[in-house]
């Protein structure tokens, strides 16, 4: 998901470049109607020629066609319509043939397949005993592609962060992001540079710290800018928790004016994690309860950070395991020891690139006394 966008509008034209449909069929057909057409692929921004229509007919010779009506439909996420509507003309070889050129650009589909566009063919008609009004044919769907050679005039450029990991403490002296152009594209292109902060959780998003600078103020063909967030960042426990996304555009300037057109950058995700390392789980245990297993929670590592774990006692090492941290700097699980000893101090020590942190358990309760004999009876036998 791309985030950066001077709007929820701008951002379905942004994300629409370089995809599209799957071509569709170039011919519909039906029992009574079917239709070519010329061109089923336009390129973003250009209908060319526009669509050109030859319709033909399977009826009677009873059925007199009195109107063809040829339509291009544009399909939205939130609704659609027609874009453009015209009438054919009869030929002589019976064919009707008619060009429709939409009235709005064409633009490539988002990553949820939007806009899409269609064309359609209707004619109306009697028999001498019937009538039917806007008889249609199949819909065709059309293709919309992006500029190749504008593609290649504004490649993405690429954005990075200083830090991509904050505690739940704050943003500190906030996150600097840099947008570097990509190749071949200078400052005299760029009209200004938006950077974004978001807060995502699950589709919704919201904008928490954002950023401009001019087309001029970059340096050898890099922008970087620090953005401050209100408040402090959450720490996500769970998976649909909200987590925090970078992302920026560049307006693409022509003589130096906007031509509204908008190139967007890569996605960074932020991570946040506890402001120290912790681990806990219980002082004390009984032989049975550790023999079960204890809960034992590591915090404050690094996303993802590789931990050795060291099961301990008297500063002897008994056993060794492993761990990774989780995006958030966090981890759990279970720890087992058998033939636990009351009195006995077991340490579990956590160590990773951020640092170590140790528990102490003791094992609690007294040992049984060993079985005594039972005493000899005498029976008199």
């Amino acid at each position: 998901m791309k985030l950066g966008t001077r709007s929820k509008a701008a951002l379905a034209g942004a994300l629409a470049l370089g995809l599209g449909f799957a071509a569709a069929p170039a011919v519909a057909q039906e029992e009574r109607i079917s239709f070519e057409l010329a061109e089923t692929t336009f390129t973003e921004g250009d209908w060319g020629n526009g669509v050109e229509f030859t319709v033909s007919f399977d009826v009677p010779d009873t059925l007199d066609i009195h109107a063809v009506e040829l339509e291009v439909s544009a399909q939205e996420t939130d609704g659609g319509g027609l874009i453009g509507l015209t009438e054919a003309e009869e030929q002589e070889d019976g064919t009707w043939t008619g060009t429709v050129l939409p009235d709005t650009l064409p633009v490539a589909p988002d990553a949820d397949g939007y806009p899409s566009y269609s064309a359609n063919a209707l004619f109306s008609w009697t028999d001498g005993v019937a009538s039917g009004q806007r008889e249609p044919a199949t819909a065709v769907e059309l293709t919309i592609v992006q500029d190749e050679e504008e593609a290649t005039e504004h490649p993405a450029p690429e954005l990075s962060v200083s830090d991509d990991v904050f505690t739940t403490d704050g943003w500190g002296d906030g996150i600097e992001a840099t947008l570097t152009l990509g190749e071949g594209v200078t400052e005299d292109d760029v009209f200004d540079v938006v950077f974004f902060v978001y807060e995502v959780t699950g589709e919704e998003f919201e904008i928490i710290a954002d950023g401009s600078l001019w087309g001029d103020e970059g340096q050898d063909g890099s922008y970087t800018i620090t953005l401050e967030p209100e408040g402090a960042p959450a720490i996500a426990e769970d998976e649909g928790d909200a987590h925090y996304v970078v992302s920026a555009l560049y307006g693409v300037a022509e003589d130096g004016e906007w031509t509204f057109e908008d190139i967007v950058s890569n996605d960074v995700d932020l991570f946040v994690i506890d402001p120290e390392l912790d681990i806990t789980g219980p002082n004390d245990a009984s032989a049975a309860e550790l023999a079960e297993g204890v809960d034992v929670a590591l915090f404050g590592f690094q996303p993802e950070e590789s931990i050795e774990v060291t099961y301990s006692i008297d500063a002897e090492v008994i056993h060794e395991d492993a761990a990774v941290a989780g995006i958030n700097g966090r981890t759990a699980g279970v720890a087992s020891i058998e033939g636990a000893v009351a009195g006995d101090v077991y340490t579990i020590t956590a160590s990773g690139a951020s640092g170590s942190v140790s528990l102490e358990i003791t094992v609690s309760g007294v040992d049984a006394p060993p079985p005594t004999p039972p005493e000899r009876v005498d029976t008199g036998l």
